[in-house]
C-alpha cells in the first residue's frame, strides 16, 4: 500500500514530526512493505531528517494554495481522470499513486484563526478528494464552525472525507452541529513508541516547563508578559526547591512556530545553578524521553503536553484552545487547564502547588488511564487502512 501523509512536517514542530512517525511506525507495523509519501510544505528541510525510502514531494504554501488548490477545482474533471498531464506535476502523481491520503494536521476548520489558514485546511483534502483518493482525516482538534466562510468550507470538505475523527468531546459535538458524520480518538501521537523516559537526576525534582511562541503572542495581546510572569513563577519553584529543565518543542525558522527565542528569554532569567534549556533537538523521541523524566510538567505546546501525560508525568497546561481539555481530561483527572488570560505567576503557582502536592496519585491515575488511550490511539491508522476499501 502507498500512503501519502499530509498536514505535518517532520522538521520545525516537533508534534507534527511525532505524529509522521507514529503514522509511519504503526502503518509499517500493519503492512510490511508499506510505501510513504510525505506532502510537505518544507521539503528541503524535512528530507535529510528522514529514512531515504521516504519520498517527499513539494507542497510549498504558495505553489499549495495558489496553483495545487485553484487547478484542482478549475481541471476537477482531468484531476478526476488523473490526466496524463497533471501527473507531470509531482504533487499531483504523489496523489494520484497513493491508496490513501491521510490528513494529521493537528488542528483544523476553527473560526478566527484566519483565512490563509482555512485555504490550508481546504488545499489538504480537496485536491485528493478531486482525484477520487480516499481522505482520512485522522484525530485532530476540530470546530467550532460559526463563521459563514469556515462553515461553508468545513461542510463542503469534511462531509467528503471518506474518515473524520475527532480529538475529543469538544470537537467531535462540532462536527455533530454541522451534521458530519465522525468518531471520536485520542491524538495520533499517543500510538508512538518512544521507550522509556530518560533517568533522572539530582537531589532536587525536576519541573519541565515547555513556554510556546504562541501563547507568549496571545498573551502580549492581551497585555500580559508572558516572558516575566514565567520566569517568576519558574524562580518561585527554585526557591521551593525543584529544578528546572527549559524545552523548546517547536523549532520553525521564525514566527510563531519557533519557540527557541522565547524559551531562551525565560532561561536567562533564571538562576542558571537550577535551571538549563535543552539544546534544540530535532528528534521528538528524544524530547519525549526527556519530558519523561520530570516529576512535574507545565506548559504550553500541545504536543510538549501530550508527551509528558504520555509518559505519566503530572501536567499543568496553559492553552487557548478546546485541543488541550480534550487531551487532558482523558488522562488527567481534575481541572490542570488554564487559559492564557488567566496566566500570571501567582496564578500559575497555587495550580501548580496543588499538582505537585498531589503529584503521585495523579501519576497513578494517568497510568492506570493511559492503555486505553494508547489503544485508542492506534484505532487511527486501522480506520485509515479502512479507507482504502
Amino acid at each position: 500500500m502507498k500512503f501519502a501523509i499530509t498536514g505535518v512536517t517532520r522538521s520545525g514542530n516537533m508534534g507534527g514530526a511525532a505524529m509522521l512517525l507514529a503514522a509511519m511506525q504503526e502503518l509499517s507495523a500493519r503492512h510490511p512493505g508499506a510505501r510513504f509519501v510525505l506532502l510537505s510544505v518544507l521539503p528541503d528541510q524535512d528530507k535529510p531528517l528522514l529514512d531515504p525510502a521516504i519520498e517527499v514531494v513539494a507542497a510549498r504554501p504558495i505553489p499549495l494554495l495558489c496553483l495545487y488548490l485553484p487547478l484542482s477545482i478549475i481541471l476537477w474533471p482531468l484531476v478526476r481522470a488523473r490526466s496524463r498531464m497533471l501527473a507531470g506535476i509531482p504533487y499531483f502523481r504523489a496523489l494520484f499513486e497513493a491508496d490513501v491520503v491521510i490528513d494529521l494536521c493537528g488542528i483544523a476548520f476553527v473560526d478566527g484563526r484566519g483565512l490563509p489558514l482555512l485555504a490550508y485546511n481546504v488545499a489538504c483534502c480537496l485536491p485528493a478528494i478531486a482525484a477520487g483518493v480516499p481522505v482520512a482525516k485522522l484525530s485532530q482538534a476540530l470546530g467550532p464552525f460559526q463563521s459563514l466562510a469556515n462553515r461553508t468550507a468545513g461542510r463542503w470538505v469534511l462531509s467528503r472525507c471518506r474518515i473524520v475523527v475527532a480529538r475529543g468531546a469538544a470537537s467531535l459535538q462540532h462536527l455533530r452541529d454541522l451534521g458530519i458524520k465522525a468518531v471520536m480518538l485520542p491524538d495520533t501521537t499517543f500510538a508512538l513508541d518512544a521507550g522509556a523516559a530518560l533517568p533522572s537526576t539530582g537531589d532536587r525534582p525536576l519541573l519541565v516547563a515547555c513556554p510556546s511562541e504562541v501563547v507568549n503572542r496571545l498573551c502580549a495581546s492581551a497585555g500580559i508578559s508572558f516572558e516575566k510572569e514565567f520566569a517568576d513563577f519558574l524562580k518561585a519553584q527554585i526557591t521551593d526547591g525543584w529544578r528546572v529543565l527549559i524545552v523548546a518543542h517547536s523549532l520553525g525558522c521564525q514566527g510563531k512556530n519557533n519557540d527557541v527565542s522565547i524559551c531562551q528569554a525565560i532561561c536567562a532569567r533564571l538562576p542558571s545553578e537550577h535551571a538549563t534549556m535543552l539544546t534544540a533537538t530535532e528528534d521528538p523521541l528524544r524530547l519525549r524521553a526527556v519530558i519523561g523524566s520530570a516529576d512535574a510538567f507545565v506548559g504550553c505546546r500541545f504536543h510538549a503536553v501530550a508527551s509528558a501525560l504520555a509518559m505519566a508525568v503530572p501536567s499543568l497546561v496553559v492553552g487557548w484552545s478546546h485541543k488541550y481539555r480534550e487531551m487532558v481530561e482523558m488522562l488527567q483527572p481534575g481541572d490542570w487547564g488554564m487559559d492564557y488570560r488567566d496566566f500570571s505567576a501567582a496564578a500559575v503557582a497555587r495550580r501548580f502547588n496543588d499538582l505537585a502536592r498531589d503529584r503521585s496519585s495523579i501519576r497513578a491515575q494517568i497510568r492506570e488511564r493511559l492503555p486505553a488511550v494508547q489503544d485508542g490511539a492506534r484505532r487511527n491508522f486501522v480506520l485509515a487502512t479502512e479507507a482504502c476499501s
